[in-house]
């Protein structure tokens, strides 16, 4: 539902995509590869204002460390969509 993908930003395992410019709701994800091998990481969210709708996906491959900076690069493109959009 709705509520529960802004859950996953507001408090959840996205909360690096909190946005001040806009709300943003949205799904993580870990996908694990062969033994040895880094995780990808992924961020599928989706924001909009009364002139905008926008859905994004971000797909980090093969990251050992900060495996949850896909949230945290969506927020910083929505955000900077949303502020030139609003001015």
């Amino acid at each position: 539902s709705r509520r529960s993908l802004r859950g996953v930003v507001r408090e959840g395992t996205g909360w690096r995509a909190e946005s001040k410019t806009v709300e943003i709701s949205g799904k993580t994800g870990t996908a694990e590869l062969s033994e040895g091998e880094k995780p990808h990481n992924w961020f599928i969210g989706y924001a909009s204002s009364t002139h905008l709708r926008l859905a994004i996906v971000v797909l980090v491959e093969n990251r050992e460390e900060d495996i949850q900076i896909a949230p945290q690069i969506a927020g910083k493109i929505f955000s900077q969509i949303f502020e030139k959009n609003v001015h």
